[in-house]
């Protein structure tokens, strides 16, 4: 990383300085709301009931900003933080309002909310002293003659008639390409790792979430394998059951016929064979796809060995 990298990436560079920038007005506007929606509440629960509705009001409009924080940051920054409120589950208004005041990740949005504006205040400054100082000595040469007093002093510099503005100039033009980009991007890294602390999932809400997802996932391959037994079922006992009975009923008629009438009887055995291969090929179609356990537990090598070894014919079975 060299002292150079934010400028390989233009974009991006902007997005976190516009991102570090905003964040001064969001950050007071977002404090003043939810600071008088608190004050207000803490003041009217000497009287439960009437402070009960600006209680619902604090903890909607705190996640109302939460989300629209999370907007910018993905908007500005590219990094998306996951919304780690749980769906409301009670049915009754009290029930959700309870909810929402048992709920960490609630008060934490409360917490980002009157913190971040301390936060962006002293971020706003170092911005606004690395660009524009710097930017204002890059111009200062042209307004030297401007200047009231023949010396003036700017910053550390004594302007004057001689080459103070000059290296001014060159001092504010290194501000700009080198200082000022890496402060933009420090003061955006600490905003971002504010709100991913206070406004994105912590250890034990991804935990969950990925017990849920889990739970889900199972539930989800159970019933597909109760789905597909159910399938296979209902086919064997439609399909192939029933062409297996035609086929023994087909052979016991055959064995009866043989003696009395061959010819008739051939026939009859002819009829059970096709009939018996209908039905292999039926159920070859119906367990298309589900592997023996033998293939899944031993592998090919055993599975291909208990199938030799049930042939009729003398086979000899090679793999490599």
């Amino acid at each position: 990383m060299s002292i150079l990298s934010p400028w390989r990436h233009p974009l991006r560079l902007f997005g976190l300085t516009a991102y570090a920038l905003t964040a001064m007005p969001f950050g007071v506007f977002t404090f003043a709301t939810v600071i008088a929606l608190l004050a207000v509440t803490a003041g009217l629960m000497i009287t439960f009931i009437i402070a009960l509705p600006f209680a619902w009001l604090l903890f909607a409009w705190s996640h109302v900003l939460a989300h629209a924080e999370r907007s910018r940051v993905a908007a500005l920054t590219g990094t998306v933080i996951a919304d780690p409120v749980p769906p409301l589950t009670a049915p009754t208004w009290f029930g959700r309002l309870r909810e929402r005041a048992r709920s960490g990740v609630r008060w934490r949005e409360i917490g980002h909310h009157l913190i971040r504006m301390f936060v962006a205040v002293v971020g706003f400054a170092l911005l606004a002293a690395a660009w524009s100082g710097s930017l204002a000595m890059v111009l200062l040469p042209a307004f030297v003659g401007e200047m009231p007093d023949a010396t003036a002093k700017f910053y550390f510099f004594e302007i004057g008639q001689g080459g103070g503005a000059a290296l001014a100039s060159v001092v504010g033009v290194l501000g700009l390409v080198f200082v000022a980009p890496w402060v933009s991007i420090g003061v955006a890294h600490v905003e971002l790792a504010m709100a991913r602390a206070l406004l994105g999932p912590d250890a034990d809400t991804e935990h969950a979430a990925q017990v849920t997802r889990l739970e889900t996932s199972r539930v989800a391959a159970v019933d597909s394998a109760e789905s597909e037994r159910r399938r296979i079922e209902r086919d064997l006992h439609d399909g192939a059951q029933q062409r297996l009975v035609a086929l023994a009923a087909n052979l016991g008629a055959a064995k009866q016929k043989l003696a009395a009438d061959p010819e008739e009887g051939r026939a009859m055995v002819a009829t059970a064979h096709e009939e018996a291969k209908a039905a292999l090929a039926e159920i070859r179609d119906l367990v298309r796809g589900i592997h023996p356990v033998i293939l899944e537990d031993r592998g090919l090598d055993a599975a291909l060995s208990s199938v030799v070894a049930r042939s009729p014919v003398p086979v000899t079975l090679d793999i490599n």
